[in-house]
């Protein structure tokens, strides 16, 4: 796959909640079955890793989702991939009828700087989720200087546009995505309106194995 320096990175948060008593079937379905076809079918996908919240709080409420698939993106034309974000040709995906709640979302969100794909690739480490109302670069009451702290690789984001169609939008347009190790606290977290820890429930996925 060309990864060129002409592809602008993206991070594309989809957030999931199981049916009631359908949790093993939905797990399974999205390991064995929903990953691997976004990855192969997906335009710009190229990587993915799955968590489950932890429902300690960290700053405001816990969010009304169970499950987040992280996926790397890399594309050119994001308006592109916003109207088709399947490749030409792709097949019906493997329906989930009965296996998740309606209230899905997914948003996708543009680092500052250009993570390397796979970075979240190692199993014991955690993220988490820091979100801001507005764009980080707006906001005063967030100090930019703590969010790269030593020990805590951080990853600056900005609401993309466009979002893809038929999409809820995102009442946040900032979000800082730190990866942690489990013991590790939690990092200065002054001026972000909510914050949520994920632990992961499997290995990096990469669409060229």
């Amino acid at each position: 796959m060309d990864l060129s320096v002409n592809m602008q990175q993206h991070f594309f948060l989809a957030f999931t909640n199981p049916s009631a008593g359908r949790e093993a079937d939905f797990n399974e379905w999205y390991d064995s079955c929903h990953v691997g076809e976004v990855l192969r079918y997906g335009r710009g996908f190229i990587g993915c890793q799955r968590f489950r919240l932890s429902e300690e709080p960290v700053t405001g409420s816990l969010p009304p989702w169970q499950y987040l698939a992280l996926y790397d993106i890399r594309c050119e034309d994001l308006t592109a991939f916003a109207e088709r974000p399947w490749i030409a040709g792709a097949p019906r995906l493997t329906p989930f009828q009965g296996l998740l709640e309606d209230d899905h979302v997914g948003w996708v969100f543009t680092p500052e700087d250009t993570p390397q794909p796979g970075s979240r690739a190692l199993q014991p480490f955690q993220l988490l989720l820091a979100w801001s109302i507005g764009r980080l670069v707006d906001n005063p009451d967030i100090d930019r200087a703590s969010i790269g702290r030593r020990g805590a690789a951080a990853h600056p984001c900005e609401l993309a546009s466009p979002q893809r169609r038929a999409q809820q939008d995102s009442p946040w347009a900032g979000l800082v995505i730190y990866e942690l190790a489990p013991q590790e606290g939690n990092p200065p977290l002054a001026g972000f309106d909510s914050a949520w820890r994920f632990t992961p429930i499997s290995p990096y996925m990469r669409s060229d194995v």
